[in-house]
């Protein structure tokens, strides 16, 4: 996030796998003043940075600068604004260097983490694991 981080914005900084905010950055939750709610992110919100904060941010229509933002969990990384673009690229980069198969399996499993009895998550995990051993170099198909 470069600038003001609100409505969709926010919604999509809430579900993305990581948020590096440049130091300009805020994050507001205004629509409860313009007499909406600010859809499913309210969700994610509370689980993402606790239900006091969430409570604080969400019904004082509440705005937070980038480094209250990284303290709270809403963002991941501050950086400054003149390096914005190259910390995209460094983080992209990096990202794209795991396998796409165990990133979207283990997205997958933390998803399910909040949702699955410890029990069910074991099946899960050793199905996802053999799919991944399953495309590694070499493996018997």
């Amino acid at each position: 996030m470069d600038g003001v981080c609100s409505g969709i914005h926010f919604e999509i900084a809430l579900g993305a796998d990581a948020c590096l905010a440049s130091e300009r950055s805020s994050f507001a939750v205004p629509e409860l003043a313009q007499g909406h709610l600010p859809g499913m992110g309210v969700f994610r919100l509370a689980r993402q940075i606790g239900l006091r904060q969430a409570r604080r941010l969400l019904l004082l229509n509440g705005v937070v600068d980038a480094y209250t933002a990284l303290a709270q969990g809403l963002a991941d990384t501050v950086c400054p604004a003149a390096s914005f673009a190259q910390q995209v690229a460094a983080i992209a980069a990096h990202t794209a260097s795991n396998s796409m198969v165990a990133t979207q399996l283990g997205r997958r499993l933390l998803e399910e983490s909040y949702a699955s009895a410890y029990e069910d998550s074991v099946g899960h995990f050793l199905a996802a694991q053999h799919r991944c051993y399953a495309r590694l170099p070499g493996a018997a198909q």
